[in-house]
């Protein structure tokens, strides 16, 4: 007889131990995402902060290469022997300096003095940031001019030869471009402190000569203040396109992913027909160039050899030239310091600014294309009572606006560069 054998016990999870199982995969899972998350929101926060910062590059990189470039081909910094800047406070209600190399137009004011093309509400900067002009030779070529040769200036016609008696040769190109009326930029053989700008009338010629009809009596309505003739008996060594350029923070607008109108400034780049308030080629076109997005603030200060404080107070020795540039510790102290623009009680008209400019400081302040609404921007300056941007107060209007509690859900990144002046 046999024994019926017993049923075979089949191995698997209970109800309890299948529902413990679940727990754990879902707690993993969480886990997992909320890692994946963080890295992602992590990725998403660095590329914002990289295009940033790309775009603080992109900005100083072409302000600080054409400053380095101011006077080039000679012009000089400003009227007078020798050179110095002038200030005029009667055409706009907040005053600047109007250098003819360099003019730093500081906090412009909303309705006036921001118009970056003076007298035309648009474009406009800004309000509370500075407008930065250029100009000089900048871009163009330096042509040397055959001095030995009398008919390459009769004050009426410059000839400009591509083959030079030193054996040098030069490209012409540029002066054979299609509606080339740049002014241009004529310095003397002899002495820097004698030079000559004249408007052009008409270019002909060809890859070896250029003949260009030229006047020292603007044309321009009103007429160009730059434009001016050269003393007799003058001869001329050099040749350039004069150019210039305005820069300031273009406020434009964009509709965010909330659906809000939300300020997204650039910075951007004006050329105008040097010394007037047009555009190039009259073209208003090339009031709006824009060279870097999300650029929030420039503040531009220029750094002057004065005695501060005396004689020789800031050298440290105390003997010969004033050779050092001091600044003072806070806003206060910056106010009769070695820098013009970076404390607000500077004033222009005082006589130890009237000293030979050396220094441009240029700063950007740039912010992340997106809010975040996980983070909070500290205030831009870490002393108390300090909050400055050069002379831009963010303690106070309209500067304040961006330490509002949207705004300071972007990430900023302050850029700041020291420019040495080549030509002045």
């Amino acid at each position: 007889m046999h024994s019926r054998p017993s049923p075979s016990r089949q191995s698997g999870f209970s109800l309890i131990e299948l529902l413990i199982g679940m727990v754990i995969a879902i707690e993993i899972l969480i886990a997992a995402l909320t890692i994946f998350d963080v890295h992602n929101r992590m990725a998403r926060v660095q590329l914002q902060v990289t295009d940033m910062q790309q775009s603080l590059r992109v900005a100083q990189y072409d302000m600080v290469r054409t400053t380095r470039m101011a006077a080039r081909g000679g012009l000089p910094i400003g009227p007078g022997t020798p050179p110095r800047f002038t200030v005029d406070n009667t055409t706009l209600s907040v005053p600047w300096l109007r250098g003819l190399a360099v003019e730093a137009r500081d906090n412009v004011a909303e309705g006036g003095d921001n118009f970056v093309k003076l007298g035309t509400a648009e474009p406009a900067a800004l309000p509370g940031t500075d407008i930065l002009t250029v100009r000089g030779c900048l871009s163009g070529l330096l042509f040397q001019m055959d001095a030995t040769n009398p008919a390459a200036f009769t004050g009426a016609t410059l000839t400009v030869q591509r083959n030079l008696p030193s054996g040098r040769s030069q490209d012409l190109t540029e002066l054979l471009e299609p509606g080339f009326s740049s002014p241009m930029l004529l310095q003397s053989s002899v002495s820097r402190s004698q030079y000559a700008v004249a408007e052009v009338a008409s270019v002909a010629g060809n890859a070896n000569s250029v003949v260009l009809t030229i006047t020292f009596a603007s044309a321009l309505s009103p007429p160009n203040p730059l434009v001016v003739a050269p003393p007799a008996g003058f001869v001329p060594g050099f040749a350039c396109a004069l150019e210039e350029y305005r820069y300031y923070i273009r406020p434009t607008f964009i509709t965010d992913p909330n659906g809000d109108l939300q300020l997204s400034p650039r910075l951007a780049r004006a050329r105008m027909i040097p010394g007037t308030e047009l555009a190039h080629d009259e073209d208003d076109a090339n009031l709006t160039l824009d060279l870097a997005d999300e650029i929030l603030d420039l503040q531009v200060a220029l750094g002057f050899d004065t005695t501060y404080g005396g004689a020789f107070d800031d050298d440290a020795d105390a003997e010969g030239a004033d050779d050092l540039f001091f600044e003072g510790a806070d806003d206060d102290a910056r106010k009769a310091d070695d820098w013009l623009g970076n404390s607000s009680a500077d004033n222009p008209t005082e006589g130890q600014y009237q000293a030979r400019l050396y220094y441009v400081r240029i700063s950007t302040l740039g912010r992340t294309a997106r809010r975040d609404p996980k983070y909070v921007a500290p205030d831009f300056d870490p002393t108390a009572g300090e909050d400055y941007i050069e002379n831009n107060n963010y303690d106070a209007s309209p500067a304040s606006e961006y330490k509002s509690g949207v705004n300071r859900q972007f990430r900023h990144r302050l850029l700041r560069t020291v420019v040495d002046l080549r030509n002045i």
